[in-house]
């Protein structure tokens, strides 16, 4: 499967590190890329998570998928139309980065503190932002069920999966700043920055789905 070894070498990722972030064998990779085991379809879903694309996409199936949802109109202008698969690409390109990082323990107290930063000023309020506008698009299109399957919310999310995936790395960081640099940081420095980011994040995630 040629695709898998473009979108992986694309992502800067070797077959080893795919295999550590995934938990798919190494041997495994290797075998699907050279074409010599057809892949089963949770494991494609384990590597399509970590790659930050969809299934779809590594069997070289996917067409250019762009949804338009808005985004709130405050000041009375033209809405900004949203694609909600580019930013979960983005989402999920930020995810990775941080989780070779954490996997290669390259990590260091500047870099968790500006990243606590800028999450929390940044990222999270206009993460919080597009998660609202989608569950609003998403509630209008299922409105007929949405009341007997408030899950549908949920699974039709194309942000959900980064949004879940930014949760549990935030964990990981959260983790890692408390062993790593907790006792030396100044009171309210990132460890409590990334515990409320989850929080935040975790809440969104709890209103699309109910």
């Amino acid at each position: 499967m040629e695709t898998l070894r473009y979108i992986r070498e694309q992502a800067g990722l070797s077959q080893p590190e795919l295999s550590e972030l995934s938990g798919v064998a190494q041997g495994t990779i290797s075998d699907i890329e050279r074409g010599k085991r057809k892949p089963r379809g949770r494991t494609l879903r384990k590597l399509a998570q970590v790659l930050g694309v969809e299934v779809a996409d590594l069997l070289g199936e996917s067409e250019t998928l762009k949804v338009q949802p808005r985004l709130p109109n405050f000041n009375g202008g033209p809405r900004m139309a949203i694609d909600y698969r580019a930013c979960r690409e983005a989402l999920d390109l930020l995810c990775l980065h941080w989780e070779r990082r954490v996997l290669h323990d390259d990590l260091d107290q500047r870099s968790l503190d500006e990243f606590g930063t800028m999450i929390e000023v940044f990222i999270v309020p206009l993460l919080e932002q597009v998660a609202n506008a989608e569950r609003a698009e998403l509630r209008d299109r299922y409105a007929d069920v949405v009341d007997q399957r408030p899950s549908i919310l949920l699974d039709a999310s194309v942000l959900a999966p980064a949004g879940l995936r930014f949760i549990e790395l935030g964990e990981q960081l959260a983790r890692a700043y408390h062993e790593k640099f907790e006792e030396s940081a100044p009171a309210g420095a990132t460890v409590t920055n990334l515990q409320d980011v989850r929080e935040r994040l975790t809440s969104i995630q709890h209103r699309a789905a109910g």
